[in-house]
């Protein structure tokens, strides 16, 4: 026997995996000259896997065993190196993806096993399907992308770029349990089509429910370490909106005592030097923009309402305000920092990228509407509003490290039973929140 039946075999199951693993690389980043590196890896794979056939056929390598087991490690070891020269990305990201592209190889390779089982047991010739004839590559490649197609569609939102799966000594372990049993399983299969066909049918089903369940806990398993990294994420943005609202606060405090201190020592020098009262109106309206105006009730939004106004007249943005802060008084002092903070800070971080000084402007609005207390925020903003997930998509190069503050937003609302709504009129992005009153309040 020629060693060609084990290459073309090596060979396609080496694709066939490195194939399956696209499954999960739809969104990560792709290197330079991706295609010419996938060019590159398929001709190394299809040289490679030549002193590997020709081992196979010197030591006239079986179907099952430990040195059948150890050789598909090694061709998938190959298919992984094809997805890690290919994209850009975490290693854990890399390994997700491969592990879980190498189960619904296996998956495809079973379901194809209880295809000829099923024959069989009809009393069909299977000879029809015999390796290297054309039907069988035709029913199995149509059972493989048939399953690659419908993980994809299953799955394809589980993945998000930036998202790291990080394994601990116990999830490791696992992983070394699931090596064992598949070696297990695929060893036990000549055994058993020895003893009983049925039995045999019945093994071949439980491996593909087994490939299906690892597959399930590889993405429950990432989903989890999403959900983590998020939850510290959130938990950062609340610890830098705390610390940069005492830093408000305390800075508030000494423009104040400034501002105070400036005007009477203005008031001394004008009677002294009798200045023109024009002049000392002037300055003292200079004064007046860095002096706090805001007094709606609550002082949580006093201090972010003088920080935002400060800077939105540095940058020439016109910001209007009508809050009954009193109505804010149930929501705890930490949550408002955040709700506020994320809202008028998104908007004027929108504002100042606006070319024209007069068509920048903020508008907040906070009030009680029967046994609601609604909050609107709008701002100019021009061109397409697009969404994704019910956020809306940023318009920032580096896309990975913002939205966080929306959702810092829509986590606090839902705390309190409110609706968040995003949407645009004309010009103007309309940031609207529904939050239930208390019966007390």
């Amino acid at each position: 026997m020629n060693s060609i039946p084990y290459y073309i075999d090596f060979f396609k199951f080496t694709l066939e995996t490195a194939f399956a693993c696209f499954c999960f690389t739809g969104r990560m980043e792709k290197r330079p000259h991706f295609y010419r590196r996938c060019l590159v890896m398929i001709s190394a794979i299809g040289l490679l896997v030549i002193p590997v056939s020709a081992l196979a056929r010197y030591f006239m390598l079986s179907d099952y065993g430990f040195s059948t087991a150890v050789t598909y490690s090694l061709l998938s070891v190959m298919a992984f190196s094809f997805i890690f020269c290919c994209y850009r990305d975490s290693v854990w990201n890399l390994l997700f993806c491969c592990i879980s592209g190498a189960m619904i190889r296996m998956c495809a390779k079973k379901i194809f096993d209880i295809f000829l089982i099923a024959l069989r047991f009809s009393n069909i010739d299977i000879r029809l399907f015999a390796k290297g004839r054309f039907e069988r590559y035709i029913v199995y490649y149509l059972i493989f992308f048939s399953l690659f197609l419908a993980i994809h569609f299953c799955f394809r939102n589980i993945f998000y770029k930036g998202h790291l799966l990080t394994l601990n000594g116990k999830q490791f372990s696992v992983y070394i349990v699931i090596l064992g049993i598949n070696l297990i399983l695929n060893n036990l299969e000549p055994v058993l089509l020895e003893i009983n066909a049925k039995y045999y049918a019945l093994l071949v089903f439980c491996e593909m429910t087994y490939y299906i369940l690892i597959l399930c806990m590889q993405s429950f398993l990432f989903q989890m370490a999403q959900a983590k990294l998020e939850a510290h994420d959130l938990q950062e943005l609340w610890r830098q909106d705390r610390q940069q609202y005492e830093l408000m606060k305390e800075n508030i405090e000494i423009i104040n005592i400034m501002c105070h201190d400036l005007r009477h020592q203005l008031h001394s020098i004008g009677k002294q030097t009798q200045l023109p009262p024009q002049f000392i109106e002037e300055m003292e309206h200079s004064i007046s923009v860095y002096d706090s105006k805001f007094q709606t009730g609550n002082q949580t939004l006093d201090v972010i309402l003088t920080d935002k106004h400060l800077r939105c007249d540095a940058e020439r943005i016109q910001f209007t305000c009508i809050a009954d802060g009193e109505k804010l008084n149930f929501i705890e002092h930490s949550d408002l920092i955040s709700l506020f903070g994320n809202a008028l800070e998104n908007a004027l971080e929108y504002e100042v990228t606006v070319p024209n000084p007069g068509d920048r402007f903020i508008n907040l609005l906070v009030r009680q509407k029967n046994d609601f207390l609604i909050i609107n925020v709008e701002n100019y903003f021009e061109g397409e509003l697009q969404m994704k997930d019910g956020f809306p998509v940023t318009q920032k190069q580096d896309k990975t490290l913002h939205g966080y503050g929306l959702k810092s937003i829509q986590r606090i609302v839902r705390k309190y039973e409110g609706n968040v709504h995003i949407s645009k009129e004309g010009n103007t992005f309309l940031l609207n929140i529904l939050i239930p009153l208390p019966k007390s309040t």
